[in-house]
């Protein structure tokens, strides 16, 4: 990955800013029914204190973890129509955003003397059962504006000088 990439700061904003518009387009949507079957969101809270005592990569590792569990929840949510468009997009920039934290990942392993089996512990596993499909949405941007802007504003701290 580029180390440019990273030290774009407007690239988050690209995503905030979509991520802002998918959420407003979707709850938008008429015909938004309670999920028959519930679907399981990430908690991505962050807790200032414990996320910085987290190992690059332990941050990038659950991230990653959150990602592909609003990835999961978008392949199980059955969603009317108007609904379904708006999955489809968030799906792509969700794929987006794995691949840049995960190529950022792989950068920091490359670069790191730390050991993986120390760095990739296991996320806590914290996740929310939902029938609102829009929570969806409403993670994922919180994701963006939490752990994912504090681990590409720690990148940059680190290479863009």
């Amino acid at each position: 990955m580029s180390q440019r990439i990273v030290c774009d700061r407007r690239l988050i904003h690209l995503y905030v800013n979509q991520a802002r518009l998918l959420e407003r387009k979707a709850t938008q949507c008429t015909d938004r029914p309670l999920l028959l079957v519930p679907i399981f969101v990430p908690n991505v809270e962050v807790r200032l204190a414990d996320w910085q005592n987290m190992t690059t990569l332990h941050q990038g590792s659950e991230i990653l973890s959150h990602l592909k569990l609003l990835l999961n929840a978008t392949k199980d949510a059955k969603t009317p129509e108007c609904l379904t468009q708006q999955l489809l997009k968030i799906t792509q920039s969700i794929k987006e955003i794995s691949g840049l934290v995960n190529k950022a990942v792989q950068l920091v392993k490359t670069n790191s003397s730390i050991p993986l089996e120390a760095s990739f512990s296991i996320s806590d596993g914290r996740h929310i059962s939902t029938s609102d499909s829009t929570e969806i949405f409403h993670r994922f941007l919180k994701l963006l504006l939490g752990k994912v802007s504090l681990f590409l504003h720690r990148l940059r701290d680190g290479s863009c000088r």
